[in-house]
């Protein structure tokens, strides 16, 4: 089967979904459950078809990864680890874009915040989104 439209519509519809998801965690500090999961239960099914890019083991090793440090409460919020679940099960090198992104987002504040009171709290999806970016405009780009 040629993924190249499957590929298309997830990384465009992980885009508009993830500007959604942005939008209310800068606002808030948080993404209500009513947006993510079901878009993780699609990406479940849609891994289970067949339908997603990329290899199921380095999905599944991501979705673990990332689950188990939320469960453990080891720096990663709810939000955050279902939504990197659900972009590993759509395709694995969306959720290393967004981590990519996110931690070049919390980088770039570190450096213009320097020397003062660090404002840790931050919006990840905020990074996660321009990961995503960043991946899109390097396949169209390039």
């Amino acid at each position: 089967m040629n993924n190249m439209p499957v590929s298309f519509l997830i990384d465009y519809s992980a885009l508009i979904w993830l500007s959604v998801c942005s939008w209310l965690d800068w606002k808030t500090r948080q993404v209500p459950n009513w947006l993510t999961l079901p878009v993780l239960f699609l990406a479940l099914l849609m891994r289970l078809s067949g339908h997603a890019v990329g290899p199921w083991q380095s999905a599944l090793s991501i979705c673990v990864l990332v689950l188990g440090l939320w469960a453990a409460g080891v720096g990663i919020g709810g939000a955050d680890a279902k939504i990197t679940a659900a972009l590993a099960l759509f395709d694995p090198a969306l959720a290393a874009w967004a981590w990519m992104g996110v931690t070049s987002w919390y980088v770039a504040v570190m450096l213009v915040t320097f020397g003062r009171q660090r404002p840790y709290k931050l919006p990840g999806v905020v990074g996660f989104l321009l990961g995503i970016l960043i991946s899109l405009s390097w396949r169209v780009f390039l």
